[in-house]
């Protein structure tokens, strides 16, 4: 997949984000910003998969003390207690390779 494929679903992605998380960060009820990868951009069976991602403000994201990049153990204990059922989804699919084309990835968010 090309630099360029990836920056254009990227984009795609936190359109689809803040549309269905409704502009709202889902931590604080904030406006939201920022799109967070509960697993990593590096992991790419998740990157681009909805469950995996939640729209945050900038402080809940990054700035504040208890931010999603501050304390990664305690949002992730938060997300699971209320997100389980997409938790596991992510959980079980991250641990599948996937190596998929830009066509595959739009595809799947097609279909979804």
């Amino acid at each position: 997949m090309t630099r360029k494929e990836i920056n254009k679903l990227d984009k795609i992605f936190r359109e689809v984000i803040n549309e269905r998380d409704n502009g709202t960060c889902q931590y604080c009820g904030g406006p939201g910003n920022n799109v967070h990868h509960l697993i990593g951009r590096r992991n790419r069976s998740v990157r681009w998969y909805p469950d995996n991602l939640i729209l945050l403000c900038s402080g809940c994201h990054t700035f504040r003390t208890n931010s999603f990049h501050q304390d990664p153990l305690e949002t992730t204990a938060w997300f699971v207690a209320n997100y389980p059922q997409r938790y596991a989804q992510v959980m079980d699919r991250k641990n599948k390779i996937l190596k998929q084309t830009y066509e595959e990835v739009l595809d799947e968010l097609n279909q979804m």
